[in-house]
């Protein structure tokens, strides 16, 4: 007897006095963002490191509010009015890319940024005016498709183009931060095709991936390595290389590579749209994907513990039911672990980006997450194994009797509005046990169906999120 008092007293001790990870189900909607609508597709998405989201896409107004298809969230959803790109890029921008100083760099199909000639990429301020110093000429011929920003600052631009500023690169090219084009880099006669992604390697490598048979006259199908000068890397064969277009690649620090794409094999091994490959570009064995997926993803990115995120227009994985978003372990086998019990995206997710804490922020043409409404983009749990974001007890928020063995009161703060709130429970592991339209400041919840533990009670009304934990007999 004397040992049970014990350990509840300890147990309350712990409950009350220390603070606790909680653990949301890795994928599943997070509730603390609640981003406003827009009226047509998100294309491409970009966090900031204080946690804002930058969007772009087809859309003309955010949450009712001009924002020619350019507009900053905080970090809640809400619209940030303090960016404001007025006449914005005449055209959808299909990659973002932030740079440390903070200045955005949007890349796509345009010839005007808010009403001044620059064509298919520019760079802008931190308030969403265009970045004057950032001198591109008469800008690339045709479409950007991808951006990378090497640690000097020098620009890399991936895409169908032909000339930059009246100078042949075909497909390819690199600029001085300043944006006039770099002349050290040498591509020659470039690509006989186009670039979909590039990726920077430490020691100033460079991938590129697209749909092409040839750099600089040198046989190289959809995937090419070169050297930090321009000229191909030797050291990585891919032989005859994927058998159609490779639309995303990631580098891991093993020096492996991961490619997405429409192809469904690599240099002869079957492979369906996702599939890696060693660093000196050989098949790796190791990584199994089973069927693959249906269609190209459109975006894909590699996790700290070397899971792998893929987002796109597909409605299985290994035959799996899984929709437009999904995450692989680093074998390539499904992790079931992700927004497990979830129906996904509802329409095709076009982007997939990473925050400071481990959470993930998507983009697309989806106007539901789960089943509850999200109009183009949403916010989802981080992987716990990579989350760095502690959820602790909100001052003001009040439940009662704790331990609880049958009805729960919560109040809320006098200065919390309750109006558009909602209340979940939270089990240890991140599980949503209980949710419930939040009517009045105070609540009783009925918690004695619940098996005995530890528990989260959250509050989120859009602009707040408020946790409480508790402890139910």
């Amino acid at each position: 007897m004397q040992t049970r008092l014990s350990v509840f007293l300890i147990t309350l001790w712990l409950l009350f006095t220390q603070p606790i990870l909680c653990q949301a189900q890795f994928g599943a909607l997070d509730p603390g963002f609640i981003p406003v609508s827009t009226n047509l597709s998100v294309t491409c998405t970009a966090v900031q490191t204080d946690g804002k989201v930058i969007i772009a896409g087809n859309f003309t107004t955010a949450g009712g509010v001009t924002r020619n298809r350019l507009a900053r969230l905080h970090t809640n959803g809400t619209l940030d009015t303090g960016f404001d790109p007025a006449g914005g890029p005449s055209s959808q921008a299909v990659d973002l890319l932030i740079q440390p100083d903070g200045k955005i760099l949007i890349a796509g199909n345009f010839g005007l940024y808010n009403g001044f000639a620059i064509k298919q990429v520019a760079r802008v301020h931190t308030d969403g005016s265009r970045d004057t110093t950032f001198k591109t000429g008469t800008g690339a011929n045709l479409p950007v498709l991808s951006l990378a920003l090497q640690p000097d600052g020098k620009i890399l631009l991936g895409g169908n183009f032909t000339n930059f500023n009246g100078i042949a690169c075909k497909g390819l090219v690199r600029l001085l931060a300043n944006g006039t084009v770099d002349a050290s880099f040498s591509t020659g006669s470039g690509l006989s095709g186009y670039a979909e992604d590039i990726a920077l390697y430490p020691d100033g490598r460079i991938m590129v991936v697209g749909e092409f048979t040839a750099y600089q006259s040198s046989p190289r199908k959809n995937m090419v390595r070169l050297l930090p000068n321009g000229n191909i890397d030797p050291t990585f064969d891919p032989g005859t290389g994927p058998n159609a277009v490779v639309t995303t690649c990631l580098l891991q620090p093993d020096g492996k590579v991961f490619i997405s794409g429409n192809f469904t094999s690599v240099s002869g091994t079957s492979m369906n749209r996702l599939g890696r490959l060693n660093a000196d570009g050989s098949v790796d064995p190791d990584f199994n994907t089973g069927t693959g997926v249906p269609n190209a993803p459109y975006e894909s990115l590699l996790l700290s513990n070397g899971k792998i995120v893929i987002a796109g227009g597909f409605a299985s994985i290994n035959s799996l039911p899984i929709h437009n978003i999904a995450c692989l372990n680093p074998n390539g086998s499904v992790d079931m672990g992700f927004n497990a019990g979830g129906y996904g995206a509802l329409a095709v997710a076009t982007d997939v980006d990473l925050a400071n804490d481990g959470k993930i922020v998507l983009g697309g043409l989806f106007t539901q997450y789960n089943g509850n409404s999200r109009i183009h983009v949403a916010r989802l749990f981080a992987d716990p194994t990579t989350a760095t974001e502690e959820v602790l007890a909100s001052p003001g928020f009040q439940v009662f009797p704790n331990p609880c063995s049958d009805r729960l009161s919560v109040q809320l703060p006098a200065s919390t509005l309750h109006t558009h709130g909602s209340y979940s429970i939270l089990s240890a592991d991140g599980r949503r046990v209980y949710f419930e339209k939040a009517t009045q400041m105070v609540t009783e919840i009925a918690v004695g169906h619940l098996p005995s533990g530890l528990y989260i009670i959250r509050f989120t009304n859009g602009a707040t999120v408020l946790d409480q934990k508790w402890m139910k007999e």
